[in-house]
């Protein structure tokens, strides 16, 4: 199947298999990071298949500026010890 997307503000096209991940696609332009933005949203790349980018912004390097979800989690406001 073959797919479109934006990628670093250019329109990329990748013919991807069924049930390929997200991930396994990035990997094939050297990317290693989980997290990617989607339109804007930050995801886990491992959790996403490569055919729901059909059409989206994806940008590996928008997320890593927003702080992971675990980070945000263990936050000491956020602990029990932290209350």
């Amino acid at each position: 199947m073959r797919i479109e997307i934006m990628m670093n503000q250019q329109a990329c096209s990748f013919d991807v298999e069924a049930g390929m991940l997200l991930s396994e696609l990035l990997e094939t332009r050297g990317w290693k990071e989980q997290a990617v933005s989607v339109d804007g949203r930050q995801v886990d790349c491992r959790l996403m298949f490569a055919a729901q980018a059909h059409g989206r912004e994806v940008d590996p390097h928008d997320a890593l500026v927003e702080k992971p979800l675990q980070e945000l989690l263990l936050a000491p406001e956020h602990s029990p010890a932290g209350r």
